[in-house]
């Protein structure tokens, strides 16, 4: 999974340039960590006791509805209110002590579509390191806070503060499955703390999952220098998705596409669509390229475009047809849904279709 959330970089945010006083605030402060004295160990003992404290301190600080006000702030991701109740949360799923960082694992939610987890790391409150998303290289600008400005480079940061640049991997594996593709975003704030937010396709079924987090923190450059990693196994919940199925068999007005199938499937935490088409056979045109997918978009009874939800999408093609899968912001059944298709070339047409939802297969 780590090279395909790599890949999803679409779905990561940037960052810009921190001044000294910024730097500083991110080398020698670790926002939500509770300071602990630093005291001569008399043994094994006293050293676990101390790690725990540690752990114990940042994960009391780090709670609520982390993965809903991510998206929520990033892409205008409204997830429904029984959604919001399965997310909030009192007190972090686990904790992961590193040597000179604490992974804090805030929500660990399924449905039978997908995973989602949110994790903080927050450098302790003695490290001198740089967090970095995981793709950067010690040659990039500085990023925090979603907008970039190319005045410093975290290797120009590194030799001015003394700092070790640090970046954090994590990987998921669900019991008795191999691991699928997915999407990734993440976010480096003011105060040093690295957000993460990750997205697994998996396909499941009601009830608990054992989910086993593996993390690896390293310095970015030639290859993974100093990986320091760990793993935990924690359970995790499946909800159940609601189907709606619409048989549509339908030409887009002032276009070649015929829409054969919609299927929504309704989670607490998004609206999964998969929509069948393919080109009319009964239209000729020598200009037509069967190969190029036509651009479809979902827009409400009020006009307006319905952005993506929680999840990523894909496009295959299966017995000739067009199938394609993603997500929608939505909170529940809409009455009724537009398709809106854009031609690309050399297939250059416009067109909308109407779509009444019949009630939901539960």
């Amino acid at each position: 999974m780590k090279h395909e959330i790599q890949d999803a970089l679409n779905r990561r945010l940037s960052g810009f340039h921190m001044d000294e006083e910024q730097i500083h605030r991110v080398l020698r402060t670790a926002r939500g960590e509770k300071p602990v004295k630093k005291k001569i160990s008399a043994g094994l003992v006293l050293a676990i006791v101390l790690i725990l404290l540690t752990v114990l301190a940042v994960a009391a600080e780090i709670s609520g509805n982390v993965l809903s006000d991510m998206y929520q702030r990033y892409f205008g991701v409204q997830i429904s209110p029984e959604g919001q109740s399965l997310l909030r949360r009192e007190k972090p799923v686990a904790a992961i002590d590193f040597k000179e960082a604490t992974l804090v694992i805030e929500q660990a939610v399924a449905d039978e579509n997908q995973l989602l987890v949110t994790a903080t790391v927050l450098p302790k409150e003695k490290s001198n390191i740089l967090l970095a998303m995981e793709p950067t290289q010690p040659e990039d600008a500085m990023q925090i806070n979603g907008s970039i400005h190319p005045a410093e480079t975290y290797q120009q940061a590194m030799e001015r503060t003394g700092a070790v640049m640090k970046a954090v991997s994590l990987d998921f594996q669900v019991e008795g499955m191999e691991t699928p593709g997915g999407h990734a975003f993440e976010n480096l704030d003011e105060q040093g703390r690295l957000r993460m937010v990750f997205g697994a396709d998996y396909a499941l079924q009601p009830g608990t999952i054992q989910v086993t987090v593996h993390a690896i923190m390293f310095e970015p450059g030639e290859g993974v220098a100093n990986p320091e990693t760990h793993s935990i196994t924690m359970p995790v919940q499946v909800a159940k998705l609601i189907e709606k199925t619409v048989k549509v068999d339908a030409l887009i007005p002032g276009s070649k596409i015929r829409v054969e199938e919609i299927i929504l499937r309704k989670s607490p935490f998004t609206m999964y669509y998969q929509t069948t088409y393919r080109y009319d056979e009964k239209m000729e045109d020598s200009l037509m390229n069967p190969l190029v997918p036509p651009r479809i978009t979902y827009v409400g009874r009020n006009g307006h475009w319905i952005d993506s939800g929680v999840g990523s999408g894909s496009t295959r093609k299966k017995d000739g047809a067009f199938v394609v899968s993603g997500t929608l912001n939505l909170q529940d059944f809409p009455e009724e849904l537009w398709l809106e298709v854009e031609g690309t070339e050399p297939n250059t047409w416009h067109g909308q279709l109407g779509v009444h939802l019949s009630p939901a297969d539960e």
